[in-house]
């Protein structure tokens, strides 16, 4: 499937991105549950944890992705055809993963954990 990362705009739900090497404070961690209140015209989000507020670069906020399902069809991450297709995905990935040389083995690992873990946020997969 093709996709596309969701643009933070103001009001929008979304997460801490936190990772090498573009890390965030450690008061705010990777999958932090956030708001976004604002964003400037050189790609810094401020966001808020309840009452806490930072501003961060754009690619530290994840609002989430959009997934090409069929030509010109785009749904949320979260669409029950789209969890399904990842868990389908899923598995194949593991299937290939020992076949794989080990430059390409870690790239695949990564895919299945970010993978895994979408699916978990969607209860899609067990905790």
């Amino acid at each position: 499937m093709t996709t596309r990362k969701i643009a933070p705009r103001p009001g929008m739900a979304g997460r801490v991105h936190s990772f090498y090497p573009y890390a965030t404070p450690d008061d705010w961690p990777d999958g932090l549950p956030i708001t976004v209140i604002s964003m400037d015209t050189h790609g810094k989000v401020r966001i808020r944890d309840g009452e806490r507020e930072i501003t961060l670069p754009h690619w530290n906020v994840d609002c989430g992705w959009m997934y090409e399902v069929a030509p010109r069809t785009w749904l949320p991450e979260s669409h029950p055809r789209v969890l399904a297709e990842m868990k389908r995905s899923l598995a194949k990935f593991h299937a290939e993963l020992d076949t794989l040389p080990i430059c390409l083995r870690r790239d695949r690992e990564s895919v299945i954990s970010d993978t895994e873990a979408t699916l978990r946020r969607y209860g899609a997969l067990p905790v």
